[in-house]
């Protein structure tokens, strides 16, 4: 699935960073772009709140060794720039 935007964000436990983040995915929602939410660790707290203004939170690599997590990350970006160049052929 290709995204506009990625965010990378410790957590999305309730916190000023996350009430600030869902603020502005909902405006970029609003603008039309497909978001994606990465959270590092953490129990979710504000998930269903990421979800009803229509962001993935993408949760694969939540709570896993920094190791893994870093793996994962850069497979996601780098089929974000494979996909779209696959396509066009």
């Amino acid at each position: 699935s290709e995204f506009d935007v990625i965010h990378v964000i410790t957590t999305i436990d309730m916190g000023g960073a996350e009430k600030q983040l869902l603020t502005l995915v909902k405006q970029q929602q609003l603008h039309g772009k497909k978001v994606a939410v990465v959270p590092l660790k953490g129990k979710l707290e504000l998930l269903e709140n990421f979800t009803s203004v229509g962001a993935t939170v993408l949760t694969q690599i939540l709570n896993q060794n920094p190791l893994i997590q870093l793996h994962g990350l850069l497979l996601l970006l780098l089929l974000q720039i494979l996909i779209p160049c696959i396509l066009l052929y």
